[in-house]
């Protein structure tokens, strides 16, 4: 599995922007995103683009 990094640190920074969110489509993936060092926001119950719209409304409120 691959994850895309938005924004490489430069020397200095402590990593990605605080204020990006990151949501995972499933727990493979937000596994795979927690290795990479991301904070997780939101993780859908299950693989698919409802699962993942329903998580993303859930944890904005």
């Amino acid at each position: 599995m691959n994850v895309l990094l938005l924004k490489e640190p430069r020397d200095g920074d402590s990593g990605p922007d605080p204020y990006i969110k990151f949501a995972a489509i499933g727990p493979t993936t937000g596994d795979a995103m927690v290795a990479e060092g991301l904070s997780v926001s939101c993780v859908a119950e299950k693989p698919t683009a409802q699962h993942l719209a329903a998580g993303i409304a859930q944890s904005l409120q």
